[in-house]
């Protein structure tokens, strides 16, 4: 396959306000099994800030809350929707047997036909010959996928390599919603991967290269991305100086710090009182730290807490990216800005958000 384009973004947010507008311009309208679409064959890119991963733009209305679900869920090596489908309700429609997603890369990434940790493998690899070609995770299986499923991956291939311990990747996927996909769950968890592989392997970032079969939106996006591009001048976060926290758990430690912030999710339901405080001694983490307290948020929004409780919780998160994505989620649902305080910085962000 012969790529169409080789196009370079900054980020995420950089590359899905291209894409948008790209796939407008020059988008096929192409029939699908789950209705029309806008597309583009063979198209490859690369995204030079893999770590900014926070998306957050005018009119994208995304759940930063179910993103970072899905990705804890993918990385402990799950695919049982009971977790998920709280904070991805939908996730039951690509569901064969309303219990698990039978391709979910959660057991393939961390346990490949129940044998092989495919993110340690790599790691290992990596570690011992710096400048291995070989260092590839399998997510399309074709003793399995070949079948008539509602999960069929979607992310087939990643391959990760160093040079002069700089660390790229390279992603190939053959069908890639820029909506629910892309911009939804997998730029952001890929980016985690990335940026788990660069801390255990004290390497510094170079590059993410996606080559995408089908790159498409659906019409249920179609009015959004117009409403989308008419913002083309948009500064991101990151452009601003916002910034994300780091991850800082070594390899030995991974599978327990991850499993620890799954058990405190699950209390989050029972003990409505808990403080976003709590978690400062809990998880040493600061990104997982900011995920588990991410989650609580939600959980407090769910469960009806007054906004005023909110605000004051997201008061102790401090100043990232994570918290403008709260921010903003919880601004679209109060269908205000002013039920929070907000620093100088964070108000000429929002400025940009003509919602209300």
């Amino acid at each position: 396959m012969i790529p169409q384009r080789l196009n370079q973004y900054k980020n995420a947010t950089d590359a899905f306000i291209s894409l948008t507008s790209l796939l407008n311009d020059q988008g096929n309208f192409v029939k699908s099994r789950a209705g029309v679409t806008k597309e583009i064959s063979s198209i490859s890119f690369s995204i030079k800030e893999p770590l900014q991963r926070v998306l957050i733009v005018p009119y994208r209305f995304n759940n930063i809350f179910a993103t970072i679900a899905e990705t804890l869920w993918v990385f402990s090596g799950n695919n049982n929707l009971q977790f998920l489908s709280k904070y991805l309700p939908r996730a039951y429609n690509y569901s064969d047997d309303g219990i698990t997603w039978r391709a979910g890369y959660g057991p393939r990434l961390r346990k490949w036909h129940d044998k092989v940790d495919q993110i340690f493998e790599v790691y290992k690899l990596l570690l011992t010959d710096r400048n291995s070609r070989r260092a590839v995770i399998s997510l399309f299986d074709p003793s399995l996928d070949y079948s008539d499923s509602k999960d069929i991956p979607c992310n087939n291939w990643i391959n990760c390599f160093l040079r002069n311990d700089k660390l790229s990747m390279n992603i190939a996927v053959r069908s890639n919603d820029l909506f629910w996909g892309f911009s939804g769950i997998d730029f952001f968890e890929w980016s985690f991967l990335f940026e788990i592989l660069a801390f255990w392997l004290k390497a510094k970032s170079e590059k993410m290269t996606y080559l995408i079969g089908s790159l498409h939106f659906y019409e249920r996006h179609f009015e959004t991305s117009k409403k989308i591009i008419t913002n083309m001048n948009f500064r991101s976060a990151y452009d601003l100086g916002f910034s994300c926290p780091s991850f800082s758990t070594n390899f030995e430690g991974f599978d327990a710090e991850i499993k620890k912030v799954l058990e405190l999710e699950r209390l989050l339901e029972r003990e409505k009182t808990k403080s976003i405080s709590d978690f400062n001694g809990e998880i040493l983490d600061p990104l997982l730290r900011t995920f588990i307290q991410m989650l609580f948020l939600y959980n407090q929004f769910l469960s009806d807490e007054p906004k005023l409780k909110i605000a004051n919780q997201l008061e102790l998160i401090p100043q990232s990216t994570l918290r403008l994505a709260a921010i903003e989620y919880f601004s679209r649902k109060y269908k205000s800005f002013d039920w929070v305080s907000l620093s100088y910085d964070e108000k000429e962000f929002f400025s940009q958000f003509n919602y209300f």
